[in-house]
């Protein structure tokens, strides 16, 4: 019963994780644009963040897909 409930999920879950994940890069691009003095720091920190939230939000949309 759980499992199907968690099932029911995957989409709405990679739905979320792939905007959070576009919202992360774009905030990496208006950093960059934006700004003579960017952060090494906050560049890495965009690119992993987006890297993983896209990457998750790709794993559950392939979950919902049942693939």
């Amino acid at each position: 019963m759980l499992q199907i409930y968690f099932e029911s999920l995957f989409l709405p879950f990679s739905i979320i994780f792939i905007i959070l994940g576009i919202i992360a890069f774009g905030w990496l691009i208006v950093h960059v644009e934006q700004s003579r003095h960017y952060s090494i720091i906050r560049i890495a920190l965009s690119l992993v963040l987006g890297a993983f939230l896209l990457g998750f939000g790709i794993h559950f949309l392939l979950l919902s897909f049942g693939t």
